[in-house]
């Protein structure tokens, strides 16, 4: 059987004899939002567990809309507008969007661009978050694990916050979207470095579509109720990413009701561990480096037998990663090497 995997921007093709194909895993396509501008613009004006957008922002000096940056495939282009023409009509002088980098490299001019759209770039200012720069993050204390939490400065200055992310499994989260763009997105390297090192990755809670007993979300959790946003859109796309869900409102009540309708279409049943497991990490953008390309790499981990072997496609248009990432792989000897380097204090 002929399977296309997605890699890169134009995929690439499996050939995997019929007699060794125990299963082919998607998850269940939707269709698109046939008006995905009114799909935003209704759940803006009716949110969950909250008032609407244009009420909450009545009065405020100042907003910050925080967006993802080019490694999630979200059309900024089609969700900013909305967001923007509420806080338009809520009269908030000054408004400011802020890319939520956490410690990936910044967006050039030419991708904010084209990821926000030109009319959007030419009226606001769009800017990064620097995650890597002490000036540009401040204190804002710790957590009861002892996480040292650092946001960026115009986040934590701003009157009014609006947090916008995609939601869809995540291997260390659970589920990506809602408090992670603040406790990752717009957090400094302190904070980063402390919430993905060993102390919580190697942690068994922390998989794909879990967050009960999951340490990782508790945490982000707690980081962005530390600064929390009044307001937040989430949306889910399908295989072509196109957006086909919009949920808004409170921070915590809408992402956990975008949380349980990607279960409802993500999760499935494997009849048995295999062999051979072929994945990807759902091509171009989230396979640019090989940062990004664990989430892949875990999800086909956890399909094999003891011993089985993992096949891993993904193009790795920019590398490594980041510059801590890249010497860190570098200089490591061996895999052991690695987790030597990880693990001492």
């Amino acid at each position: 059987m002929k399977i296309k995997l997605e890699y890169g921007r134009n995929g690439l093709w499996a050939d995997v004899p019929d007699k060794n194909l125990v299963a082919v895993l998607n998850s269940k396509d939707k269709p698109a939002a046939p008006d995905p501008s009114a799909l935003l613009a209704e759940s803006l004006a009716h949110p969950i567990g909250s008032a609407p957008l244009a009420d909450l922002a009545r009065g405020k000096r100042s907003a910050c809309v925080v967006i993802t940056d080019l490694t999630r495939p979200i059309r900024n282009d089609i969700l900013l507008p909305p967001i923007l023409a509420a806080l338009e009509h809520a009269q908030v002088p000054e408004i400011k969007i802020l890319i939520a980098n956490g410690i990936h490299r910044p967006m050039t001019d030419d991708e904010i661009r084209k990821a926000v759209g030109e009319e959007v770039a030419g009226r606001y200012p769009v800017l990064n978050h620097l995650g890597r720069e002490k000036d540009a993050v401040d204190f804002v204390g710790k957590t009861k694990r002892g996480t040292p939490v650092h946001l960026n400065k115009i986040y934590l200055e701003s009157d009014f916050r609006v947090i916008t992310g995609l939601v869809e499994p995540h291997m260390y989260a659970g589920y990506s979207g809602g408090r992670k763009s603040i406790a990752i997105g717009v957090a400094g390297i302190d904070t980063v470095s402390v919430i993905h090192s060993p102390l919580f990755l190697e942690d068994d809670s922390l998989r794909a579509g879990n967050i009960r007993d999951n340490i990782f979300h508790r945490e982000a959790v707690e980081i962005a109720l530390m600064a929390p946003a009044q307001f937040c859109v989430n949306v889910t796309i399908n295989h072509s990413r196109e957006i086909t869900d919009a949920f808004s409102g409170d921070m915590i009540a809408c992402h956990e009701v975008a949380m349980e309708a990607v279960r409802k279409t993500s999760a499935q049943d494997l009849p048995e561990l295999v062999d051979i497991a072929v994945t990807t990490n759902a091509g171009y953008p989230a396979d640019l480096n090989l940062y990004q390309a664990g989430k892949g790499m875990l999800a086909g981990a956890n399909l094999v037998k003891p011993g089985g072997t993992v096949i891993f496609a993904a193009e790795f248009s920019e590398g490594l990663g980041g510059k801590e990432f890249s010497k860190l792989i570098l200089e490591a000897e061996s895999p052991d090497g690695v987790m030597q380097t990880l693990t001492t204090p």
